[in-house]
């Protein structure tokens, strides 16, 4: 509960505001005969004293207000929200990706998916005289999932930071207390878009014939990094406000929501990488699924090449389906790291075991996908007549397989893991149980033993009435 006084935030059955020393629901209390008065009272209105200090004075206190020290952290933190959701607002609709190879360079960004690129794909089949379906849709689908990321980012984003701005100023001016907060989740879907983007055009090629490599362009690394840092510090502010229960009440949680939140990290990182390996006698090169995809749809230009692979729609399907399973993990990687922050502003813990089951899941599921459709993908190049051996390799799904299910396990942990204050509550609970059961029990032991004096006395009295 946050405090009537300074904003503060305070234990759900604190009284007096651990913070600036006044009661929490903002009623003033008479110095002489202790009773509650509303706010703005001068006088008691029980014993009709004057209240200490004067109405005159606390206005002129109220005109030139020293600030505690967490009213100045809540408002550096709606500051820092306030900030963090307009960088978000404004870079989404900046993130792109560089593609480097052999000293040219060439930007793509999030437009490109929404006309352009199937644009291109209509003029290349536009010449073709004949061409099998396979191709058609092989094209297709490797470009399906880039304008679902585009679209899901920039809605996503640009709802959550309106929502978080609006909420923040709110907040800021007339001291609202905020339960749901839309600023860090404006942050976290912003980057979870550009992770996603970047996971979908992945390639970093060093053949005897090219070095290749596709990043984030200039304005999304800027994005990221200006909200990156206005991330952090509204963490600090938030940790700082609430370190008496973080810290105290739920020392060990709090622990675990620390190791969680790198772990969940660590997962969006690695997810940017490109997921499939390959080794040849050219070199090495490790490319996204979506890649392969147009690779393979390249090779599929000409009818007899699509007759001639009979793999070709498995192919196709297994890796359409390990790019989106691939999405699907940084999704879930990134509304885990929301679970695991949101006990920073929330009073209710958020575990989120449900969330790091489907994390584990997603990408124990990718891992088998990444194996078998790098399997179907090499009988497919010896349908085309590749004469060159080529070798998979799968340590960005097996690292994410294994930096998932110790999530999972932080998760678990922390799902069991006693309450310190709860704990507490429980004891006192139990002891005023039993507190109360030996008086119930003192006074049934006492009424048993005057129950015969009772009796005695009422035959007395009916004999002599006799």
């Amino acid at each position: 509960m946050n405090c009537k006084q300074c904003n503060a935030q305070n234990p759900n059955d604190a009284v007096y505001c651990m913070h600036c020393g006044k009661r929490t629901d903002g009623k003033a209390q008479c110095p002489h005969c202790n009773k509650l008065l509303p706010a703005e009272a001068e006088f008691c209105i029980y014993c009709g004293k004057a209240l200490a200090p004067s109405r005159a004075e606390r206005g002129a206190a109220q005109s030139c207000p020293k600030k505690s020290a967490a009213a100045i952290l809540q408002n550096c933190s709606h500051g820092l929200a306030i900030a963090m959701a307009a960088f978000s607002l404004v870079f989404v609709f900046l993130i792109g990706t560089l593609i480097t190879a052999g000293g040219a360079m060439q930007a793509t960004d999030l437009y490109y998916y929404f006309g352009g690129a199937y644009a291109d794909i209509g003029e290349l089949l536009a010449p073709l005289e004949s061409y099998s379906a396979t191709f058609e849709s092989s094209l297709y689908l490797s470009v399906i999932p880039y304008t679902i990321v585009a679209a899901a980012a920039i809605a996503g984003t640009a709802v959550f930071a309106v929502l978080g701005i609006v909420q923040e100023i709110l907040a800021l001016t007339k001291k609202k207390a905020i339960r749901f907060r839309f600023a860090p989740l404006a942050f976290l879907t912003f980057l979870g878009g550009a992770v996603a983007f970047l996971a979908c055009a992945a390639v970093s090629a060093h053949t005897s014939s090219v070095v290749a490599n596709v990043g984030f362009n200039t304005a999304t690394t800027a994005g990221i990094a200006l909200g990156a840092v206005s991330f952090v510090l509204y963490l600090g502010c938030r940790v700082a406000i609430n370190a008496e229960t973080l810290l105290k009440e739920r020392a060990a949680h709090s622990a675990l929501a620390a190791v969680a939140a790198v772990l969940a990290v660590i997962v969006l990182g690695v997810a940017s990488a490109p997921l499939l390996s390959l080794a040849s006698e050219n070199g090495m090169a490790v490319s996204s699924p979506l890649d392969l995809l147009s690779t393979l749809s390249l090779l599929l230009q000409d009818a007899q090449s699509s007759a001639a692979v009979l793999n070709a729609d498995a192919v196709i399907a297994l890796l359409f389906v390990t790019a989106f399973l691939l999405l699907s993990v940084i999704a879930l990687a990134v509304v885990c790291l929301w679970k695991t922050l949101c006990p920073l502003w929330s009073d209710k813990p958020q575990n989120g075991l449900v969330w790091g089951i489907a994390l584990a899941s997603c990408a124990t599921v990718l891992l088998v996908f990444s194996i078998v459709s790098a399997s179907e993908y090499k009988i497919a190049l010896g349908y085309l007549g590749a004469t060159q051996e080529v070798g998979f390799g799968f340590a960005v799904p097996a690292v994410l397989f294994v930096f998932s299910l110790l999530l999972l396990g932080i998760h678990i942990a922390r799902r069991y893991l006693p309450n310190r204050k709860a704990a507490a509550q429980n004891c006192g609970c139990q002891g005023e149980e039993g507190e109360n059961s030996e008086a119930q029990s003192a006074a049934a032991e006492s009424e048993r033993q005057t129950r015969p004096e009772n009796e005695n006395a009422a035959s007395e009295n009916g004999a002599e009435s006799a």
